[in-house]
């Protein structure tokens, strides 16, 4: 049965897409189609391409046997379902003939629409980037790859290599210490440049105003969302999100930071101290255990985000307190109950810290990790996803919120984080305060035997 598929008319600023380049990497502005037009261009690869086990007989993959799998790769499993769902509703016609059969997936098996001669167009995810690694492909695309994982791409690369096979990334700018910026900043030299090993790639940043030019959107919808941003204070994310320009939104905590704390002495013993980041119904919790020396060097024992209800989070506050021995803890001010609760217990070892004092904190942690006098192994991953994700804006720190993944009553979620573990860790100052405070107290607490005015030092770590 012929197929027959009508290309998208496409703009000017979305040809890149469409290029002859085998690799095209496009940073680009929220709502300028560059998600549909990646669709639109794997759809057309995978009618085109040849069946498994043939060959092809032009171009640079000639003589290259075809696999017979193209694959559309999301961050996450329901960003990859929107985009099968909607792949169902462009071919549906051809679902409803017979020509096309559509899978939901389930099973161990990947949602994916397949063609009579085994051409398959597979929807994943990077969530286990292990769980890529595999079947050849024919084409594939990684979208909004600057929130994957960069073992995510170091997998689809395995898999594009033996066939030679295209590839887009496409996605926002993120965070100036990712991976992907990093990438987008090489292959955009080597362009500029003509020379590099990324020579042969193809790179563009595509902005809101590319759409405005185009009638796509209004240029007084545009300036009127721009100036809401504006109004407070966050013209920094405006340009972020619809211009592809992190400027503005320094990075708190880059690469060589997460080198430093790699590398910083661990804390042999000291005191132990629970930060907390309280969440809601939605959003999770951050949980950071930490122990404190004696000078206030300290030493990150685990971080973990907690999804639950805040209620329960009480028994885990309580199940962490038991484990490590809790001498101090730290919180913000989100349920009140849960605040009391903490004061009652830990009593002046309780500290409840604002977004007030963040900045204060930031340049504590800052100076701290600079030192090396604060230890962050590298397993504590979803921390440093966090502290990646922490931008600056003058004197201002900036939590911005990103989907994260969980395991919530055996069913796999997404739920909006707030750096969450990021946020609990700027708590840490203050606990180091406060027990380096107590301990002053407790030196003076004793006099000489002799009765004179000298203090003996009492240790309380």
């Amino acid at each position: 049965m012929q197929i027959t598929y009508t290309p998208l008319a496409i703009y000017d600023y979305q040809r890149v897409i469409y290029s002859d380049a085998r690799n095209v990497l496009v940073e680009a502005s929220t709502k300028v189609g560059k998600t549909v037009c990646c669709m639109d261009w794997q759809i057309q690869e995978w009618l085109s391409a040849p069946a498994p086990g043939e060959q092809y007989a032009t171009g640079l993959r000639m003589h290259k046997t075809a696999s017979g799998i193209h694959m559309w790769c999301a961050q996450t499993y329901s960003v990859a379902l929107l985009a099968f769902e909607r792949a169902c509703r462009w071919l549906a016609p051809a679902i409803s003939a017979g020509a096309i059969k559509k899978h939901e997936g389930g099973a161990g098996k990947k949602p994916h629409l397949l063609l009579p001669d085994g051409r398959k167009w597979v929807f994943t995810t990077s969530d286990n980037p292990s769980n890529l690694y595999g079947d050849e492909v024919d084409s594939c695309v990684m979208d909004e790859y600057s929130r994957h994982k960069e073992a995510a791409f170091d997998a689809l690369k395995t898999l594009c290599t033996p066939t030679l096979a295209p590839m887009r990334l496409i996605g926002n700018v993120h965070r100036k210490s990712g991976w992907g910026y990093r990438l987008a900043r090489k292959v955009e030299e080597c362009q500029e440049t003509g020379r590099g090993v990324y020579r042969k790639w193809r790179f563009s940043r595509i902005t809101v105003w590319d759409a405005v030019r185009e009638g796509l959107h209004s240029k007084e919808d545009i300036e009127q969302t721009r100036a809401e941003y504006e109004a407070r204070g966050a013209l920094h994310i405006f340009r972020r999100d619809y211009e592809a320009n992190p400027e503005g939104t320094g990075q708190a905590f880059g690469l060589l930071d997460r080198e430093k704390c790699a590398d910083a002495p661990r804390v042999s013993s000291g005191r132990t101290a629970l930060l907390i980041d309280q969440g809601g119904m939605r959003n999770p919790a951050g949980l950071v255990a930490v122990r404190i020396g004696e000078e206030g060097e300290a030493e990150v024992l685990e971080a973990a985000r907690w999804f639950g209800s805040p209620t329960k989070l009480w028994e885990e506050r309580n199940r962490w307190a038991e484990e490590y021995k809790i001498a101090a803890i730290a919180f913000d001010s989100y349920d009140p109950s849960f605040v009391d609760d903490c004061k009652r217990r830990w009593r002046r070892r309780a500290v409840q810290t604002s977004d007030r004092h963040n900045w204060d904190h930031y340049q504590t942690i800052k100076s701290m990790m600079t030192a090396g006098t604060l230890h962050i192994p590298d397993e504590c991953a979803d921390l440093w996803e966090d502290l990646e994700a922490v931008s600056l804006d003058g004197e201002r720190v900036i939590l911005p919120e990103f989907p994260v993944r969980a395991v919530i009553d055996g069913e796999s979620t997404e739920r909006p984080g707030h750096c969450d573990l990021a946020s609990a860790l700027l708590r840490l100052p203050a606990v180091i305060g406060m027990l380096q405070k107590r301990k002053n107290k407790q030196r003076n607490r004793r006099r000489s035997p002799a009765g004179g005015k000298r203090w003996t030092d009492v240790n309380v770590f």
